[in-house]
């Protein structure tokens, strides 16, 4: 979700990065996790009317609005992956589940409506939960029972070094008011936006930390490949061979 005129829209960021070479049928391929110099996240976001009306500097300030949260969101997809390779069961499905809620939630602000705006804001809250008891059970120990993310992350806190900002955390619906707003309490839509911000930035800093010890880091690498040859192969050419043989 980027913000254009404080209005919510949908940005599609794309999990894979692809450029060309100078050598023919030749790219440089992979899964960043960050904006890459040669790709422009304007072009991501799905409502491209909205972005032709905007003035060179108001697109220059979307620009940079939609790298930062474009670069939010491939790290948190990038660890995810990671943690569905490496890590067990459980914390598999939850950073599964923390990557749907946070979609779900930006989806739902984009709807601009009050009872999405409540449905944003309860995916948030349950996008960060869930990353903190992730987080717990990475480092050996269950979570305890609760919607309270203050008290799941002085649990995390006590167990590393992971350092969020707590004002930041306070964006964030919590233990009853979380619940309340899950079952009919009211939310203006933008602190349904302040907390899906503050749930991604807090999420990344989470997954980062949780991620598993590995003993390679391919976290900005990129890869050349090259075109395989049946890509260019004319197969209605050569079945209409076939037809004449």
């Amino acid at each position: 979700m980027v913000l254009i005129h404080e209005t919510p829209f949908l940005i599609q960021v794309p999990k894979s990065f692809r450029l060309k070479t100078d050598e023919p049928n030749v790219y440089w391929f992979g899964f960043p996790a960050s904006v890459q110099a040669e790709e422009d996240p304007v072009r991501w976001i799905q409502n491209r009317g909205v972005v032709k009306r905007l003035s060179t500097e108001e697109l220059e300030d979307v620009r940079s609005d939609a790298s930062r949260a474009a670069n939010l969101v491939r790290s948190i997809g990038f660890d995810v992956r990671l943690l569905e390779y490496e890590a067990g069961q459980n914390v598999k499905k939850l950073a599964q589940s923390v990557r749907a809620d946070l979609q779900s939630s930006a989806r739902n602000l984009c709807e601009r409506n009050e009872a999405s705006a409540r449905s944003a804001a309860w995916e948030a809250s349950q996008a960060t939960e869930k990353a903190l008891k992730l987080f717990i059970l990475q480092k050996g120990e269950s979570p305890p029972r609760t919607h309270d993310l203050s008290e799941l992350l002085r649990r995390a806190e006590n167990l590393s070094t992971l350092n969020i900002d707590r004002e930041t955390l306070a964006s964030i619906p919590s233990g009853h008011d979380a619940t309340d707003i899950r079952y009919g309490g009211e939310v203006p839509l933008s602190s349904a936006i302040d907390a899906y911000l503050a749930a991604l930035l807090i999420i990344k800093q989470i997954l980062f930390e949780a991620k598993p010890d590995i003993d390679y880091d391919v976290r900005e690498a990129r890869i050349k490949i090259r075109r395989p040859p049946w890509f260019d192969f004319d197969t209605k050419a050569f079945s209409e061979k076939l037809r004449e043989a």
